[in-house]
């Protein structure tokens, strides 16, 4: 017969009433904001506010608000332009486009430039097996893959989407303004995958 190891016991700890108003306080987290507005043209507001505070980190990278977003509009204008390239057409509000890719600085301005290209981002791990990864990009049919460069040639030997990106070494556009916008606030901004 098994038996379970015994378990001590912790006093529970009693909050005080400042304690309980400081953590309700704490996650007070809502934030009004105009819901007719895209993420990205949100982000443009903060960026056009704090152009040379720093946005992201990532280990020793650091970009600035100003940064992000014309590295950003470079690689929306270079998705735009190979999506023309390979469809010959405009690329649409809610076409999925498979960020393939470690995180770190990339993946942020990736995703960015995503929704200023006017997709909707679906983030793979290259950590994840490679069949749960080619499922995921057949079941999305994604159009287009961002990838770090250590798995893009692996891409390519195993699925059939024509245009492959890759960072952070793709040549991208000049151009870091602003895009036009594509798409509207009730339009896709991510496919997310749980397990």
């Amino acid at each position: 017969r098994l038996s379970s190891p015994k378990i001590a016991q912790q006093p529970l700890i009693a909050l005080t009433a400042d304690d309980e108003m400081k953590l309700t306080s704490w996650n007070q987290t809502d934030a009004v904001y105009p819901s007719d507005s895209t993420l990205q043209a949100l982000f443009e507001q903060q960026s056009f506010i704090h152009t040379d505070n720093v946005a992201v980190v990532y280990g020793d990278i650091a970009l600035t608000y100003g940064e992000l977003n014309a590295r950003s509009n470079q690689l929306a204008r270079t998705i735009r332009k190979n999506y023309v390239n390979c469809y010959g057409k405009e690329l649409s509000p809610d076409t999925m486009i498979a960020l393939y890719m470690d995180r770190g600085v990339d993946t942020i301005v990736s995703m960015l430039a995503v929704l200023k290209a006017g997709g909707a981002y679906v983030p793979i791990s290259p950590d994840y097996p490679v069949d749960r990864a080619i499922f995921m990009l057949e079941d999305t049919k994604a159009s287009v893959i961002i990838a770090d460069r250590e798995v893009a040639e692996l891409l390519r030997g195993l699925t059939n989407q024509p245009v492959v990106l890759t960072l952070p070494t793709e040549t991208l556009d000049s151009d870091g303004s602003n895009l036009e916008s594509i798409n509207r606030s009730e339009d896709l901004a991510y496919v997310i995958y749980t397990s």
